[in-house]
């Protein structure tokens, strides 16, 4: 491919009207030395520009036909290389330079069912707020017999130091990954920094398919006249934070949801020693107060393993709360809003873990006596859901809801009561535990190179359970509410989150049923307005029996047992009848189907 520089050097040289081309051109190429390697934005402006060179070589093309023999880039000789002959490159590689066995290499060739183009290094050395490592290129071949300034040349990205263009036939890079990666930042204010590091690393490593982060990918690409598919593929280096751990820790939390925001304590018990990177870990108890906006749930999507399933609760949560009551975030949170506690037990147990390098192949390999990683949470308290049936039932009265429920939040007094709220209790465990001694194979390029069978259990769901409580009477108006059966047979409603091994695969799944309400009736009653009278909501009558937020093991275990006596009430409610009235999605299910874990 040609070079950003070549591509405007022919649009100038051979006053082509691919005006549009050039500028936009021009401005990405100043867009990526202004934005991190790993931003959206920077991605945006790349795809841009390699769009906009394809353009240009698509045009380069058309000249060459038709001046025989003239380069169309510089007007000089045309080269003499030909389709599937060696043209500027022979050959190349890139090598881990710790051990130059391990590596890549140009031309790229078929091994049985996977191409070599990915390599994994360990990250042992710190660099500001990354992790290094570094590799050696190596490429032999000859200089461009049509004089083509700086080429043949490696075209780089995403290095932590290095030229972005290697002309020289031998030259060592460092390459690198954030300490702490973009999604993490946001689980620090809920968990204590050195447990997410020690979990983010083993997540990584037991979540094959996000081994090989495509935001930390450092690439090398060839560019000179003429490439085929073998000659001329980008090759990536994949760096993973080194991790030596052993231990036995317990992580509790204990977070309060509402629409004013999140609040708690998080901490840790017992203990973890190892190192990450060249950082000495040393995890002993600890607490830490919680506090903030919340974790948005799109934070979460990019997180692996339990972590991320941990963030995917957090974020889903504290989406529901609003999503059911949005009026005014700033109102008095003691009336008409939503108070969800919930609580977490994490047991993390690594015995004898350490990530090694493996000899000869661009694999990495994973040393473990024991590992056991076991969630539990429990869920309580109330979801205020009055925003949600207000904006979505459009049957008899609706604009009368709407209206009472505008003045409601402005803080206006009218006569009458408007709740909707889901009662909420969770149970059930997520295990994953590997019970003896193994040597596990990382690998660089799927499909992996070997099946390793391990002796390992990885199994479980946690289940928040709901059951809708309506009641709503406006001046001389009474509706009368019923919450419809959950598809998966639950009393109303139901957030699950499950993990399965799927053959040799690790999977996860997401779901949540949606809230469907049923109008069964909607009278006048004979009852005005009376000066005393005055909007009352449930959340203004009932005081919920909130627990105390700690994250102390014991207060955790005790909400723990409360969360799973509450969804056992829900599940023995009773489960709705056919209905005979008018339904209502005032929630839309979500179902992530079976993914890689």
């Amino acid at each position: 491919m040609m070079s950003p520089d070549e591509a405007m050097h022919f649009l100038l040289s051979n006053n082509s009207s691919a005006g549009t081309s050039l500028n936009n051109i021009m401005t990405s190429q100043r867009a990526l030395k202004e934005y991190p390697a790993h931003s959206e934005a920077y991605r945006a402006h790349q795809q841009i520009l390699d769009e906009e060179i394809r353009k240009v070589e698509a045009l380069a093309k058309e000249s060459a036909f038709e001046n025989a023999g003239v380069d169309p880039i510089i007007g000089m000789a045309a080269c003499d290389c030909a389709p599937g002959e060696p043209c500027c490159f022979e050959d190349g590689e890139v090598a881990d330079s710790t051990d130059e066995s391990r590596k890549i290499v140009w031309p790229t060739a078929s091994i049985p069912f996977r191409i070599e183009k990915n390599l994994l290094v360990i990250a042992r050395e710190m660099s500001g707020s990354h992790l290094t490592s570094k590799v050696k290129t190596r490429w032999s071949g000859r200089n461009c017999p049509a004089g083509r300034s700086e080429t043949p040349h490696l075209q780089t990205r995403n290095l932590r130091s290095g030229p972005e263009m290697i002309s020289e036939k031998s030259q060592e890079v460092t390459v690198g990954i954030p300490t702490l990666p973009s999604f993490a930042v946001a689980l620090e204010q809920y968990f204590p920094r050195e447990i997410i590091l020690v979990l983010i690393v083993l997540d990584t490593l037991l979540t094959v398919a996000n081994s090989a982060d495509g935001d930390n990918r450092a690439s090398f690409t060839p560019s000179q006249c003429l490439s085929d598919e073998a000659m001329g593929a980008t090759l990536t280096v994949t760096p993973i934070p080194y991790l030596k751990i052993d231990g036995d820790a317990t992580l509790s939390t204990m977070l309060r949801f509402s629409t004013a925001g999140v609040n708690g304590s998080a901490g840790a018990s017992g203990s973890l020693n190892g190192v990450f990177g060249n950082h000495e870990i040393s995890a002993t108890a600890e607490a830490k107060s919680v506090s903030g906006n919340g974790l948005a749930r799109s934070n979460s999507t990019k997180a692996p393993g339990m972590i991320g399933t941990m963030a995917s609760m957090i974020g889903t949560l504290n989406e529901y709360v609003h999503k059911g009551n949005t009026s005014n975030s700033t109102r008095d949170v003691s009336k008409y809003a939503s108070s969800i506690t919930l609580s977490k037990s994490l047991a993390l147990k690594p015995k004898g873990l350490e990530i090694k390098e493996k000899g000869g192949c661009p694999d990495l390999e994973l040393k473990l006596g024991e590992l056991l990683l076991e969630l539990k949470i429990g869920v309580t308290g109330r979801l205020d859901v009055i925003d949600a049936l207000a904006t979505y039932f459009t049957g008899p009265g609706a604009a009368a809801i709407r209206k009472a429920r505008a003045e409601m939040a402005a803080g206006k007094a009218f006569a009458g009561k408007l709740d909707a709220y889901l009662e909420v209790g969770a149970e059930g465990t997520l295990t994953h535990a590997i019970t003896s001694g193994v040597t596990m194979t990382i690998p660089a390029n799927l499909p992996a190179p070997e099946s390793t069978s391990i002796p390992e259990v990885f199994r479980g769901e946690i289940k928040i359970r709901g059951i809708l409580v309506v009641g709503i009477q406006i001046e001389a108006e009474v509706w009368v509410f019923a919450g419809k059966a959950g598809a998966s047979g639950t009393v109303n409603t139901s957030w699950a989150w499950a993990v399965r091994k799927h053959g040799e695969e690790r999977q996860k799944n997401y779901k949540f049923e949606g809230v469907v309400i049923e109008l069964k009736a909607h009278a006048e009653v004979g009852w005005r307005r009376q000066p005393s009278d005055r909007s009352r909501s449930a959340f203004d009558s009932d005081t919920l029996d909130e627990p105390i937020l700690s994250s102390s093991q014991e207060a955790v275990l005790q909400h723990l047992e409360q969360s799973k006596s509450e969804a056992e009430r829900i599940a023995r409610s009773g489960i709705a009848g056919a209905s005979r009235g008018s339904t209502y999605t005032i929630l839309q299910p979500e179902d992530s189907g079976w993914e890689k874990y």
